[in-house]
């Protein structure tokens, strides 16, 4: 790790540009490696627009006793999935008719290992927690929108894609605290200590109990997204490049 970090360091402070997917990645990257009077430019990834609902797909069954919570991303100790699973099995516990499904392929063994034991030990034979290990880029974008609400809980993100996503399917979030999370869904979802069971179960069961009032908020999220277009990321890095080719003909 030590001879990949020297070796990418080399790389930052010898390139004659360097784009950064957020503002948190450049403070951080920046800072770390004492980069100074670099030329960089922040060009956020975009998304495509099977991600982005529209208002007939927002449903709100108010009568619906049970909420199913959803969770993409892979399965790695900086996800922590096993404290989410934590803080639902706590609020079934409690009396909340909850569920939830993680999806994400496990790329990291020990902790997939360690989950799977905390999911058999949570389910007691009910069908609570529901581990998914893959579905096809092409189909989640409807699965993001078959849930009550969606759970980001990742500590460690350059640009998170996957809340991006879920931004789109006009649902209710519960996401990390950690940059760069509140860079892009900035007040539209509800933050947690993703380390903590504690702030993750009081997160959510904020949601639970209001969960029929955050219409404006899924609206808000998707005026957010349609600034992030694959159009507008192409185009800004295409005149990047184009401006670090011209400075080094003129060296």
């Amino acid at each position: 790790m030590y001879l990949n970090f020297r070796r990418q360091k080399e790389c930052f402070k010898n390139a004659a540009g360097i784009i950064f997917l957020s503002h948190y990645a450049k403070n951080y990257i920046s800072n770390s490696l004492g980069l100074i009077n670099k030329n960089y430019a922040v060009i956020p990834h975009g998304i495509s627009t099977n991600f982005i609902s529209n208002y007939s797909e927002l449903k709100i069954e108010e009568n619906k006793n049970s909420f199913h919570f959803l969770y993409v991303s892979t399965v790695h100790v900086y996800k922590n999935q096993c404290q989410v699973v934590e803080a639902i099995s706590k609020l079934r516990n409690n009396g909340y008719i909850v569920e939830l499904t993680l999806i994400g392929d496990i790329i990291y063994k020990p902790y997939g290992n360690r989950l799977k034991k905390l999911i058999r030990k949570v389910n007691h034979g009910n069908k609570i927690i529901h581990h998914i290990l893959n579905i096809s880029y092409f189909e989640i974008s409807e699965i993001y929108k078959k849930f009550d609400g969606i759970i980001f809980a990742s500590s460690c993100e350059n640009m998170p894609n996957i809340l991006l996503e879920s931004m789109g399917a006009m649902k209710p979030i519960a996401c990390s605290e950690k940059g760069p999370m509140k860079e892009f869904l900035k007040d539209g979802g509800f933050y947690f200590n993703p380390r903590s069971i504690s702030s993750i179960y009081k997160t959510l069961e904020y949601i639970l109990l209001n969960k029929n009032s955050f219409e404006d908020l899924n609206l808000k999220n998707i005026n957010v997204l349609y600034k992030y277009s694959w159009k507008k990321t192409t185009s800004e890095t295409i005149e990047f490049v184009k401006k670090n080719l011209k400075s080094i003909k003129n060296v």
